[in-house]
This record gives C-alpha cells, structure tokens and sequence, in this order.
C-alpha cells in the first residue's frame, strides 16, 4: 500500500504540467502512487502524462467517458486510489519537495483522519491581477498543531474557510464522501461535510504547496447562470445535512451554512450587474429560497433572544443583519 495517492483531475493543463510532475516524481517520499484523471481534455495533457508514465511506474493515467467536471474526475481517482492517505491535488499547481514526506509521516504519527496545512501564494505577470488578500488567510481559527474534533470546536468557525481539497489530505479508510458531480462547487459542498464527520483533526503551518490562481481558472472566471445554480445547489445540500444532524447555531457547519445565504445574494447583484437584468430562479431555486428565509428567521429570532443588552445589540448589527436583513 502506498502512503500517499495523488490524484489529480486534469482538463486544459498541459502548460503547466512539467512543473506540476516534476514536483511530484522528485519527492523525498518515493512510496506515493500519483494517480492523472483525463477529463477529455482538448489539449496535449495526456501526452505529456503518458511522456512521463514511461520512466516513472508509479503515475497512473486514467480516461474519463466523458468530460463530467473535477468531481466526477476526482471521484474516478478516488475509487482507483490505494494509498493508506489521500491528496487532491490540482494539476496546474505544484507542491514542495519534501511535502509528501513531512505530511505522511505528522499525520501517521497522531493517527489523523485529516491534517490541513498552509499554501504558499505563487505571483506571476500572469496571475498577479487575479490575486487578492483573502485567499491564503487561516483556514480556520482552530488551534495549531494540536489534534481537534470540528465537532467540539465548531463554536472557534471563522468565516474565512478554505473549502478546497488540495489544503488537506484525507485518510482513505476513513474518507466517507464522494463529490457531487457537478460543474462547480464541488468542493464547497465536500469539504464542510468532511470536516464535520471528523474525529481527529490537525491544522499544520507547514507550507506544502503553492496555489497558482491564474486567469481563465474557475476561482477567477465571471459569473454565469450555471456558476449561479451551483451556488444554490450548494446551500441546498448545506440544508439537507442540518436537517439530518442536530448541531448548534455556534456549530462552524451551521455557521458557514448561513454565511452563504449571504455569498448567494451577492451572487444575485453580481449577476444583476454584469447582465444588467436580475437572475430568473427556476422552480429548484425558488424552493432553496425558501428554506434560506425560513434559516434567516430563526437566526434572527435567536441573536434578539441572546444578544438583548445593547453591546450585544451591537454584535447583533455586525454579525447577523449584516447578512440577513438585506435579503427579506
């Protein structure tokens, strides 16, 4: 079994793919396997991979039917992975040289379902207009190096949440989830979800890899009507969850679930303003909408019932009408 698999969807990458292998077949741990989803990808990233596959055993290169989206790639990987932990690793990115070594061997030792670390912020002529300062902030306000549960530290959420699922690596046995196979935010229904099902949880300031935000990129790219959807059909898999899980209003899942009532209303004016028309929710979305004012009601209701005393009128105004009362 090897002790990390890296699995990497790949679609329209091969200019930076070089860099992305070589980062991965120099590593000081040589006992990883490093697992290629071709998402039927128009370009010459195959070529380079299968280049690569010859001289080096351990790179896998597998063939989506068709192209699905990161998701479904990552699924696809995820079922052919038997490395004892698992890497999502986005292809047009690299990671430090002696990453896989030092992750393995911090998580291994505590025994860990899942070990974040911190990302180095890599700034190209390329890439430089598309940065901005919120991107590498802390994921989470949790202790550092110290083994945690989300499920008792929910109360410490901060909304500067990194969902993306190269931050972390996942231990395979005890990775309970696939990512919903759609266009976009698939992360950001995954990762919530996986943190809150953990049970041993540390957070590292080890710099393991280096995040390349470039243009054309779906963190950068403008918003459209399918972008919109997804971001409603993330709230909707939020409320499914709570619905299943009784957890507290401090709970970092029930938190960051209200915070994106608040993403998706801004989604709406960007929408507004850049088609100079409103967004015209379908039936799906219509319904989605409601369950958001039946959450924004009782958040309401509860930061009045707990917040009386006018410093707590205060953090009221701040905290919670900040992002509920503009949306009734």
């Amino acid at each position: 079994m090897p002790k990390i698999s890296l699995i990497l969807p790949c679609y329209n990458v091969a200019k930076y793919l070089d860099k992305c292998l070589d980062s991965l077949i120099n590593q000081t741990e040589k006992d990883i396997e490093i697992i290629f989803v071709d998402d039927c990808s128009p370009d010459d990233s195959s070529k380079i991979i299968q280049k690569y596959a010859k001289n080096d055993k351990r790179i896998k290169l597998l063939k989506m039917p068709k192209n699905g989206g990161q998701g479904a790639a990552r699924n696809l990987g995820r079922d052919n992975a038997t490395g004892e932990y698992i890497w999502f690793i986005d292809p047009d990115d690299y990671i430090e040289k002696e990453a896989c070594e030092i992750l393995y061997n911090e998580a291994k030792k505590d025994n860990l379902e899942i070990l974040v670390f911190q990302p180095n912020n890599v700034i190209t002529k390329e890439n430089y207009p598309y940065i901005h300062s919120k991107l590498f902030t802390p994921i989470i306000q949790w202790p550092v190096n110290k083994i945690i549960s989300p499920k008792t530290q929910g109360e410490k959420f901060s909304r500067i949440f990194s969902v993306a699922p190269w931050r972390y690596i996942i231990k395979r046995s005890f990775l309970p989830l696939r990512f919903e196979e759609v266009r976009h935010r698939e992360d950001t229904i995954f990762t919530p979800i996986l943190f809150t099902e953990c049970n041993r949880m540390k957070i590292i300031s080890y710099p393991a890899y280096n995040y390349n935000l470039r243009a054309g990129s779906d963190v950068s790219s403008s918003i459209n009507d399918i972008k919109v959807y997804c971001e409603f059909n993330v709230f909707n898999a939020y409320d499914n969850y709570l619905k299943n899980h009784k957890m507290s209003r401090k709970h970092f899942f029930y938190r960051y679930a209200m915070y994106y009532i608040m993403l998706i209303n801004r989604r709406l004016r960007e929408y507004k303003k850049a088609y100079n028309k409103p967004y015209v929710l379908s039936d799906f979305e219509k319904n989605v909408k409601k369950r958001m004012k039946y959450y924004m009601r009782k958040n309401i209701q509860f930061s009045f019932i707990n917040n009386f005393l006018p410093s707590g009128l205060l953090k009221l105004l701040y905290k919670d009408f900040e992002f509920f009362y503009d949306q009734l």
